[in-house]
């Protein structure tokens, strides 16, 4: 026989074709969103860098802001005029950061600075510090910034402490006035603000190792400490032991040793973005070589599937192996789809073979179900008749405990019974009048002594609001309310909870409601792994949980499937330790007969 028409082979190739265009086009896309990427991690650094000059920038005008508040003259007027300019055209670079807000602040201390209405400490702290720096900073640290950049930026914070200084100095050593004690504990405030990085020493890398030999935290910490200790001292009198140009030379190191610092950062982000890209397209050409080599191997296997045909062969003699554990009928059935020659006759045969067990199974649970149902009516019958007489406090308690044993016995048996409909497809939904909160009330009514037995608070809410009348199947909607109502009640230790609660959304238009269950617990809880199992049949969360708290696993099953039938879907909330929420959703009827439901 021919195995492959030229039609098929054409048809082949045509896939073939489609397949390797849809791989170009995904690699080329590929390729594009890499691109796109490094070019996102570079306007990133750039946002960076424009913003960190940002900030210089503005650290300088408050510097000068202080001079100026100190010595309105117009010299001073025209240095601040001019840093103010460098300020705008940063500005223009920074619009991205969106800093309308800082903008305007920014404009209200220029005015506040040029009617010279404004303190000092006013000035460097809360309006430049708070309003305008810090927020900038802020803005900084959501640009998800690599870990590099995050140390980065902790230099920055220190350098804009350190101006925070220069910049009530400035006023200070202009001024040469005495420092009231508010002053001065302004400026013990801003040193104990600063904080020093802390470089990570086990991290051995090129850039750390450059970086320590520049910056060192007790040799950094110390410059210009003897000189602040003298100026601490003497601006109690006024008689300031050294100026401002002088203090700025002694600590001028510091802001040296932080620029320095500055271009390490960013030379070796360049560099680091650069290699990172390269690697990134060698990474893509290797992949479109392997693809390619990928393809021209299943064009040989497809060639060579197309002179050799093992696979039906195989199949026909695995059909020939099964066939002497058949009975006669089923022998000559295959013997007469072998001379067909048909592969899909044969693994239709084969998927018949494989159900059929599965049918008799299910047929055999629910017969047997049956059987035990009849006898076991009869011992609850008679141990109920039994309860009446009169019974010692010992025959009492074992009574009762039959009683227990034949109900839980009774709802494994209705459990099965139910499971194996609608593994058959027998399920009938009713579609029938009943009033639903006398239902769900009488369903929950049914274990509060359980719930009390177990010292759980159960809490109800059911939604006063309800119609009167609602049209579905009451019956298993009370079954699915219980099967939830006992697990949680099966699950949650002593003292814990279960909350119920049952709202009703109106649709006028559709003349529906819409009723939302929830059945909440503070019980064991599950898995993220459990939770995609926990609605097949026979499932529990594990072997130890099925050994300590009993049950088949099949009442969720049974739920979940009453649920969909109902157009709603079973699901679940769940942290292990923390509980779970079981919730659903279905809609249901109104009859024209239905009425809003008195509130009295």
């Amino acid at each position: 026989m021919k195995l492959f028409s030229k039609q098929t082979i054409s048809k082949l190739l045509i896939f073939i074709t489609i397949t390797l265009f849809i791989i170009s086009i995904y690699y080329a896309v590929e390729k594009y969103l890499i691109y796109q990427e490094s070019e996102k991690k570079i306007t990133k650094r750039e946002n960076f860098e424009n913003a960190n000059s940002f900030l210089l920038s503005l650290e300088d005008e408050r510097i000068k802001s202080s001079l100026y508040l100190a010595n309105p003259n117009q010299k001073n007027l025209n240095i601040l005029n001019e840093q103010r300019k460098s300020v705008n055209i940063e500005i223009q670079k920074n619009k991205n950061l969106k800093i309308t807000k800082e903008i305007k602040d920014l404009i209200n201390i220029r005015q506040n600075i040029n009617n010279l209405s404004l303190d000092y400490r006013l000035l460097i702290y809360e309006k430049f510090h708070l309003n305008i720096i810090n927020s900038i900073i802020s803005k900084i640290e959501k640009l998800n910034l690599s870990q590099n950049s995050k140390q980065e930026l902790e230099f920055i914070k220190l350098r804009e402490n350190l101006n925070m200084e220069n910049s009530l100095l400035a006023f200070a050593l202009t001024k040469q006035k005495v420092m009231t004690k508010g002053e001065m504990l302004f400026w013990d405030k801003i040193l104990h603000m600063r904080q020093y990085p802390i470089l990570d020493v086990k991290k051995e890398s090129i850039l750390m190792t450059k970086i320590q030999k520049i910056y060192n935290f007790k040799t950094f910490s110390k410059i210009g400490k003897k000189e602040r200790v003298e100026l601490f001292v003497s601006a109690q009198k006024g008689l300031y032991s050294i100026n401002l140009k002088q203090w700025l030379e002694k600590t001028y190191p510091q802001q040296q040793k932080l620029n320095e610092i500055q271009e390490l950062y960013s030379e070796n982000n360049l560099k680091t973005l650069v290699k990172e890209g390269n690697l990134e397209h060698k990474r893509m050409d290797r992949h479109i070589i392997i693809s390619l080599l990928m393809f021209i191997l299943v064009g040989l296997i497809l060639a060579i599937l197309h002179i050799l045909n093992k696979d039906d062969t195989i199949l026909k003699n695995t059909v020939k192996e099964i066939e002497v554990d058949l009975d006669p009928s089923k022998k000559r059935e295959i013997k007469e789809i072998l001379t067909h020659n048909s592969s899909s006759e044969i693994y239709e045969f084969l998927a018949k073979e494989i159900r059929e067990p599965s049918r008799a199974k299910d047929l055999f649970l629910a017969n047997m179900s049956h059987e035990i149902r009849t006898p076991l009516n009869g011992i609850i019958g008679f141990t109920k008749e039994l309860k009446e007489t009169k019974l010692s406090e010992e025959q009492i308690e074992i009574v009762e405990i039959i009683e227990e044993s034949s109900g839980n016995l009774l709802h494994i048996v209705n459990d099965i019974l139910d499971f194996s409909k609608i593994k058959a497809g027998k399920v009938e939904l009713e579609h029938i009048a009943f009033d639903p909160i006398e239902k769900f009330e009488a369903a929950v009514d049914t274990y509060v002594a359980k719930a009390r037995e177990k010292e759980i608070e159960l809490k109800v809410s059911i939604d006063p609001k309800l119609p009167t009348v609602v049209l579905g199947d009451p019956t298993k909607l009370t079954q699915i309310l219980t099967n939830l109502i006992s697990n949680a009640i099966k699950f949650t230790p002593k003292q814990g909870y279960v909350n119920i609660n049952i709202e009703g959304f109106h649709q006028e238009e559709k003349k529906t409601i819409e009723l939302k269950f929830s059945v909440k617990d503070s019980g064991i809880g599950i898995t993220t792994k459990e939770k995609k199992k926990i609605f097949e049949a026979f499932s529990q969360a594990d072997a130890s949980t099925s050994r300590k708290y009993g049950g088949t696993g099949l009442g969720l099953s049974i739920a979940s499937q009453f649920i969909k039938r109902m157009g709603g879907k079973l699901d679940i909330d769940s942290q292990v330790g923390e509980g779970s929420n079981f919730f659903f959703s279905i809609l249901l009827e109104k009859p024209e007969d239905s009425m809003q439901r008195s509130m009295d």
